[in-house]
């Protein structure tokens, strides 16, 4: 008898405890997924090939979207070894919903002052593929554009030669 009630203790005492030890609520959740910014480039930055006019230095400014160089103390190279110049091209995915900025961080040319100028945007943008190992197929809620880079390269008294250098454009969200 004493282990009935015992256990009818027990059980009466668990209802009890059920009813006030344990509450529950619930809460929404909720997540903004936006695509990822990808940029990839389709052409390298070229100023040509040119002959200086004495040893004094020069320019060659390719800072419009034409790709017209402006010429300092300088000239296009002409016969078997002119290259015309070349403005750099970029292309960027960004998500539809998202404004984005672009800035050239880092600009070289051996022996060289290279001043990059970034370009207004060009729309439409159709480039659809894999670039430098980027995907830039097209994906839903995603826009493109393409934009392009010159700059003014200043050449110092001297300086001859095949020169390289490097031009890095970040794109980024605001």
């Amino acid at each position: 008898m004493r282990t009935f009630i015992t256990l009818a203790l027990i059980a009466g005492c668990a209802t009890l405890f059920a009813n006030g030890n344990s509450d529950k609520a619930t809460a929404k959740t909720r997540v903004s997924i936006y695509a990822p910014i990808t940029i990839v480039k389709t052409a390298d930055l070229d100023f040509g090939a040119i002959v200086m006019d004495g040893f004094t230095g020069g320019s060659v400014d390719i800072s419009e979207n034409s790709g017209i160089p402006t010429y300092t103390d300088c000239a296009a190279l002409s016969g078997s070894k002119a290259r015309q110049p070349q403005l750099a091209v970029f292309h960027v995915r960004f998500d539809k919903d998202l404004a984005w900025s672009r800035s050239a961080t880092v600009a070289t040319v051996d022996g060289c002052t290279y001043s990059p100028v970034e370009m207004s945007p060009l729309t439409p943008c159709v480039l659809n593929g894999t670039y430098d190992g980027k995907d830039f197929t097209d994906k839903d809620g995603t826009n493109k554009e393409h934009f392009l880079v010159g700059g003014k390269l200043t050449i110092p008294a001297n300086t001859f030669g095949e020169k390289t250098g490097t031009l890095e454009v970040t794109v980024a969200y605001n």
